[in-house]
């Protein structure tokens, strides 16, 4: 009984145990309540992003678009130079390492056969090299305005002519007249171009030998052509004002998008007529248009139908406007002369030449202001001028009396632009300070 007993009490006292643990359970429970469950959220929940195995890593520390680093050029190997006397082309390039083989192979093409063959002692050349590939080019100044190139890479030559590049700077230069234009320009060391030009630019309004007197002034605005640090020539007149016995006469130049070039007034109306004043510089008239002239060899009264221009022989003879030559030969007293027919009205004539301009023949056409011809004696002629005849349906008139009508204008739909650049230059001639000077009396 007793053992019993023991068993029962056993098994009483675990129960009693479990009932008294789930009872604290139950007792915990009811004092801490389960949290309520939290609303929906209004944010899209992230989507995690899972890499894939063959997925390529991520680029850390620089930019993800790098681009690769280029190539390096071809290392060249420049020389410049000047021909000397004794230089050929084949001494100059083996001179500078180039292997003979390749010099021969330029020298024996046909495209440049010639011109390498006969360098000039004294002009400049530049020689590349890329030892890489072999490749060899020379340039070579031909004259003042072009560069012969020659290159070789591979087996491939070319050549070609490249003009020269200028330097252009601008001069601006006024002062007061004394004498001549001519000798006022040329006691400040401006050679005769730019009255020549001056002088073509005003040929429809200004006569430089009679109109122009000592105590007129010049304000111009030119180019100098430049180049190695040299002066070479003088480029355009942009802007001048010739106050002339009391009247300022200006000009602009302008050129506009279509490539027309001219020279206009300030308000861009054009200074070209259909004919110049005069053809010739001249000193003086020395006979004028008349029917009754006792001539100065025969000793007879007979027509002068022209005018006789005095200047020094070979001054050059321009033609007065657009026309094509129907006589140039030698005709009795008129010596050797130029007849030009413009339109059905007009004609002129050019007496006693010295010679005839460069393709000035019978048919060919010529432009206002072309050389024609250059002053000379030939025929009957005491002393060398040329004698300037005008013909208005084959009458012959006075020309220093005739009214030519004026070029066109600037075209209207360049008409802003050239005002904007009319009004710079004539800045230009007013406020900035020029090379001031006024020639003393000789």
């Amino acid at each position: 009984m007793r053992r019993y007993g023991g068993r029962r009490g056993r098994r009483k006292g675990v129960w009693l145990l479990l009932v008294a643990g789930v009872a604290a359970l139950a007792m915990g429970l009811a004092h801490h309540p389960s949290p309520p469950e939290p609303p929906p959220s209004l944010v899209t929940p992230a989507v995690a992003v899972v890499a894939l195995p063959e997925a390529e890593p991520l680029h850390v520390g620089g930019p993800i678009d790098e681009p690769p680093t280029p190539p390096a050029p071809p290392r060249k190997e420049r020389w410049e130079g000047v021909v000397g006397r004794a230089d050929s082309f084949y001494s100059i390039l083996t001179g500078h390492g180039i292997p003979p083989a390749r010099v021969l192979a330029m020298a024996s093409r046909g495209r440049g056969k010639r011109e390498l063959s006969h360098l000039t002692a004294g002009q400049p050349y530049t020689l590349t090299h890329e030892p890489a590939t072999g490749a060899v080019e020379f340039r070579y100044r031909t004259d003042d305005d072009h560069d012969y190139v020659a290159r070789l890479e591979g087996e491939q030559f070319t050549a070609r002519v490249d003009p020269v590049p200028w330097e252009i700077r601008l001069r601006h230069l006024a002062g007061t007249i004394d004498g001549s234009i001519f000798e006022t320009l040329r006691v400040r060391g401006i050679g005769d171009a730019i009255p020549m030009k001056l002088a073509v630019i005003y040929g429809w309004d200004i006569e430089f030998a009679i109109d122009i007197r000592p105590g007129d002034a010049y304000n111009i605005l030119f180019q100098e052509k430049w180049r190695n640090g040299r002066f070479v020539e003088y480029g355009k007149v942009l802007a001048a004002t010739l106050t002339v016995q009391g009247h300022d006469h200006t000009a602009i130049y302008y050129k506009d998008p279509s490539g027309y070039e001219e020279y206009y007034d300030p308000k861009g109306r054009s200074l070209r007529k259909q004919f110049l004043r005069s053809p010739v510089n001249y000193t003086r008239i020395s006979s004028r248009f008349t029917h009754h002239r006792l001539h100065p060899i025969l000793h007879v009264y007979r027509p002068h139908l022209g005018v006789d221009l005095a200047a020094p022989v070979g001054t050059p003879v321009r033609v007065v406007g657009d026309g094509r030559v129907v006589a140039a030969r030698r005709k009795g007293a008129a010596g050797k002369m130029v007849r030009v027919h413009h339109n059905d009205l007009y004609e002129t004539a050019y007496l006693h030449l010295s010679r005839y301009g460069r393709g000035v023949r019978r048919g060919a056409r010529v432009k206002q202001g072309q050389i024609i011809g250059y002053v000379g004696a030939t025929g009957r002629a005491t002393g060398p001028h040329l004698d300037y005849r005008f013909y208005i349906h084959g009458r012959a008139v006075n020309p220093m009396t005739i009214k030519s009508p004026p070029a066109e204008p600037v075209k209207k739909a360049y008409r802003q632009p050239f005002l904007r650049l009319a009004a710079e230059y004539q800045a230009r001639l007013v406020n900035e300070a020029p090379e001031r000077a006024i020639a003393s009396s000789r």
